[in-house]
Order: structure tokens, then C-alpha cells, then sequence
């Protein structure tokens, strides 16, 4: 990641006085500049540090730590003491490091809509709705609806099978509820196409 290169050419830029002069600077980073690379421990994990552009690094050493991709989103493993390591958000990492800690019910948005983008720029806490809503309103995204929603309980051909079960009066509204582990009304709803009136 660019960060890492950036901040290991800077260091020995400076060399051994520890100093880097204005002929030394790297091509866009400038002392000051709210591009230069900036580091703050990460307070769960003491011995790791991490950068406003998204790398993770030992404190000690200076090693910066390799990323995981998982759906998109970029993973670390962290140590804690002896314990076994546990993998977390880089997001989140940064944000509670340069921002805040996570508030109640928020969680992190990317505002470019690309979940590797782990500058502190491109970060910020929302709520559930704000984050969809944002993805509606700023990135062009359709609203996740039926099975694509991550919360659905069923699945487009279990609601079809329900519309043609409704429709035959050997079945009752609470036993059809009971075969697809859902609620009464929820059958009510999706009979009335009430829910999930996009599948026909």
C-alpha cells in the first residue's frame, strides 16, 4: 500500500540526523500537509500502530503488518499479549484511532464506495440508514431489496411458493407461517404484496 512505501522512503530520507530538508521532501508531501502520513497507536492493541492512509504497522519494530481482503473490505491480524490473534476492520481501526470510538448503533462508510479505501478521508461513522441512504443518494446504488437484503428470512421462490399457497384454502395463514418459520402477519403482509411487492 502506498502509505508503507511512502513512510519507508521518508524515514531514510532522513537519514541519520533524523531531519529531512526541503530538497529531500518526497514529491507530494510536504511537511504540514494534511497528505503526509501520520501514525497514532491503536489503543486495544498497544503494541500496533496505525496510518491516516489506511497501513498498519509494530510500534516496535516498524514492520508494517500484511492486509487480508475479506468481501472487499481489508483485514489485520493483531496480537494481544499471548492470546491468540484476532482479525479486525482496518476501517474501524483507523476511525477510532483518529476520530472517536464507535458510537451506539454507527458504523463506518466509505464515501467513495470502494471498501479497500482505507484513507481518513474516505471514512466516517453513520448510522445503519444514513449509510444506505448515502449509497442511494451520492454513489448511484439501487436499495437492497428481497434475498439481497441481508437481513431477509426468506428467500424469492419461498415468497412465490407462499403467494400460491395463500391462494389455496387448504392452507391456513398460521400454518404457512409455521412451514417458513415467519410470522402470521408476515404472511398477511406478503399475500396483500404489502412486502416484497417486486416479486410477481
Amino acid at each position: 500500500m502506498i502509505c508503507c512505501a511512502e513512510n519507508q522512503n521518508l524515514s531514510r530520507a532522513r537519514g541519520k540526523s533524523g531531519n529531512l530538508s526541503a530538497q529531500q521532501t518526497l514529491p507530494g508531501f510536504f511537511f504540514g500537509d494534511s497528505r503526509m502520513v501520520k501514525w497514532k497507536k491503536i489503543i486495544q492493541y498497544p503494541n500496533y500502530s496505525v496510518s491516516n492512509l489506511g497501513c498498519v504497522k509494530r510500534s516496535k519494530t516498524g514492520r508494517t503488518l500484511k492486509l487480508r481482503d475479506h468481501k472487499g473490505y481489508k483485514m489485520v491480524a493483531l496480537y494481544f499479549g499471548n492470546k491468540t490473534p484476532k482479525e479486525v476492520m482496518v476501517h474501524r481501526l483507523i476511525l477510532e484511532a483518529f476520530v472517536s470510538a464507535c458510537p451506539k448503533n454507527k458504523e463506518c462508510n466509505h464515501k467513495d464506495g470502494n471498501k479497500a479505501n482505507n484513507k481518513l478521508e474516505n471514512l466516517e461513522w453513520l448510522t445503519r440508514s444514513q449509510n444506505a441512504k448515502y449509497s442511494y443518494d451520492y454513489l448511484g446504488r439501487e436499495p437492497l431489496r428481497g434475498e439481497s437484503h441481508g437481513k431477509a428470512k426468506l428467500t424469492n421462490s419461498q415468497v412465490k411458493e407462499i403467494r400460491k399457497l395463500c391462494g389455496n384454502s387448504t392452507f391456513t395463514q398460521k400454518a404457512i407461517a409455521r412451514k417458513y418459520n415467519v410470522s402470521r402477519a408476515a404472511i398477511g403482509l406478503i399475500h396483500q404484496r404489502q412486502r416484497w411487492a417486486h416479486i410477481t
